[in-house]
Parts: C-alpha cells; structure tokens; sequence
C-alpha cells in the first residue's frame, strides 16, 4: 500500500493497474527480504 501511495500512479480501469500493483508489492518485499 505504501508503495502504491509514493508513487501515486494514475492509469486506465483495469487489467494494468492490477499488473502495477503486483508488480511493485513483488518488488517491495524482494528488496526488504535482501535487507534482513
């Protein structure tokens, strides 16, 4: 959510936000898993 939140991206209904979102979280706990 925190992530969705800085980056404050706005896109068309649909598919592409689900992507992006996915894609962030995914990114987010891969960094925060190298960091522990």
């Amino acid at each position: 959510f925190f992530c969705g939140e800085v980056l404050d991206y706005d896109g068309e209904s649909g598919g592409f936000n689900i992507q992006a979102a996915c894609s962030t979280a995914y990114l987010a706990a891969r960094t925060i898993g190298k960091r522990t």
